[in-house]
């Protein structure tokens, strides 16, 4: 094996463009790979809800992925809501080489954004543990990077990344 990978790691609330830059981001890296929150819950068939305890089951999962990533020298972008800085506190002690990256939104403008709308069966009580609706979302305090997409368009975003990869 040779050098340990890193991991560029987008957190922020649902909605807020950490998926749509991680993409745009892959599309101008070639040795990063995405782990996407969304897509790691369907590959292990939804089996975990939105209890702070799943969630932290559900980082660790992403950490020890990650990790098994890195350890063969590839890089890897991770997007994830991580509401709490005890959910986020998961990823920084688990992940070595780790970039963080604080994707703020308010709140209005990632409704707007909901293409899934889940921030509409939110509202309706159809979907329980939902940050900003129901429960809060801890603004971090903590972080190597924000990105205000609220106040940036992608490709300010998209640089602003380029300048520390």
């Amino acid at each position: 094996m040779g050098n340990q990978g890193r991991a560029i790691w987008m957190y922020g609330l649902p909605s807020c463009g950490k998926t749509t830059i991680a993409r745009e981001l892959i599309n101008k890296l070639d040795s990063y790979i995405l782990l996407d929150g969304d897509d790691i819950r369907d590959l292990f068939d939804n089996d975990l809800g939105y209890s702070e305890s799943d969630r932290n089951k559900q980082s660790l999962r992403l950490v020890k992925l990650c990790n098994l990533i890195n350890r063969y020298g590839v890089d890897v972008i991770l997007c994830t809501n991580s509401i709490s800085e005890n959910n986020r506190n998961i990823f920084r002690k688990g992940i070595n080489n780790l970039i963080e990256v604080y994707v703020s939104c308010n709140l209005e403008e990632c409704i707007k954004r909901d293409v899934k709308g889940l921030y509409k069966k939110a509202k309706k009580g159809l979907i329980k543990n939902f940050p900003g609706i129901d429960i809060p979302y801890e603004i971090p305090k903590i972080y190597d990077i924000k990105l205000e997409t609220d106040k940036y368009t992608l490709d300010e975003c998209i640089k602003i990344l380029m300048v520390i990869i």
